[in-house]
């Protein structure tokens, strides 16, 4: 399929992957969105104060409440995940998406 309906099937909750890639059991998926307390995205950043600091400078946040937008991730071949999966233009040219089962 090509990245059209590769992005329709990750809407649907699907991991998807190419067919050309070389990591066995590579694939992305939809992360969805939510919102956090402000305090809470300080733990994501490893208990890091100064990301609770800079939310607070550059204003992304409501209050206490810190919007977290959906987003696209891939699980890697090394079995680490990379959030904020970006695709290049050749994987949004291809037509050798598949889902997986």
């Amino acid at each position: 399929m090509n990245f059209s309906l590769a992005i329709a099937a990750l809407n649907l909750g699907k991991k998807v992957q190419r067919k050309g890639w070389n990591g066995k059991g590579m694939f992305i998926f939809k992360t969805e969105g939510r919102e956090i307390e402000l305090e809470q995205f300080g733990k994501f950043k490893n208990g890091n104060s100064e990301a609770i600091e800079k939310a607070r400078e550059i204003g992304t946040h409501k209050g206490d409440i810190v919007k977290i937008n959906a987003h696209i991730d891939m699980l890697c071949a090394d079995g680490s995940i990379t959030v904020g999966w970006a695709p290049s233009q050749t994987d949004m040219l291809a037509d050798d998406w598949q889902e997986l089962s």
